[in-house]
């Protein structure tokens, strides 16, 4: 009896441009000849299922019309809806110049404790952490804007992940 494990790094690069693109959950196929004694011996073809994280990240305002003097909450949440861990997530959010963030809080975790690092500038990051699949993680934020009256505000999160540990990753 021969049993032959085999492991791939699924690229998705310029030079597989002839293939259809590696696509999250969807298998792959894959074959092999085996050579015995001189003579080739094909494979049956078997699939490789596709595995990864996905992180669907969310920011949402209220309420989204502040009066003069008035604070706006945000929450943040975020969720590895893929099928693999995500590592070295790191999320961050820095307010556009006239909002000031004066509280951010984990409200909750699926996952472990989570804790925000203050950055210049007066935003935030979380992480970097590994993000297990089916993980989901709220924030809290209260900002103040300073800013003229009518004066429009836009504030968004990005999130950053690899799909391979560090160091390779």
């Amino acid at each position: 009896l021969v049993v032959l494990e085999f492991s791939a790094l699924v690229l998705n690069d310029a030079l597989n441009a002839s293939a259809p693109p590696n696509q999250l959950g969807l298998p792959k196929d894959n074959s092999f000849d085996a050579v015995l004694n001189g003579v080739s011996i094909p494979s049956p073809k078997v699939q490789a299922l596709i595995a990864g994280p996905r992180i669907a990240l969310t920011k949402i305002a209220d309420p989204t019309t502040i009066q003069q003097g008035g604070s706006v909450h945000f929450t943040v949440s975020f969720q590895n809806t893929g099928t693999s861990p995500a590592y070295q997530t790191i999320l961050k959010d820095t307010p556009q110049a006239g909002l000031v963030f004066t509280n951010v809080t984990v409200i909750g975790s699926t996952c472990g404790t989570f804790t925000t690092t203050p950055i210049s500038g007066g935003g935030f990051t979380l992480g970097p952490a590994t993000i297990p699949p089916g993980c989901k993680v709220d924030l809290a934020i209260t900002a103040m804007p300073h800013v003229a009256w009518h004066t429009k505000l836009t504030n968004s999160a990005t999130i950053d992940y690899d799909s391979i540990p560090a160091p390779n990753g």
